[in-house]
């Protein structure tokens, strides 16, 4: 991701939720285990914390969602509705 733009697509659309689900702390999931890049947010867990709580209030607490975009409507994806919660623009 070497652009604001880039990094929008794995946010809010079309590979939506895709850094959400990467980044979260584990508390967001039904196994508790942290995302596959949650240890490259920092060298401590506290720092990981800290730069998770960023990113996440950046994004918006109330839009952190690990569901993708679903265009074929097969499966309940992000509604219209989540997107609109997100405070990054896109």
């Amino acid at each position: 991701m070497d652009t604001y733009a880039d990094m929008i697509i794995f946010v809010g659309w079309p590979d939506t939720g895709a850094i959400m689900r990467r980044l979260d702390d584990g508390k967001n999931t039904k196994d508790g285990k942290p995302g596959n890049m949650y240890q490259y947010l920092g060298a401590t867990d506290e720092e990981r914390q800290k730069n998770f709580g960023v990113f996440k209030a950046w994004i918006g607490e109330d839009a952190w969602t690990h569901k993708r975009w679903d265009a074929k409507g097969d499966m309940p994806g992000v509604s219209k509705h989540e997107l609109e919660k997100m405070k990054v623009k896109y």
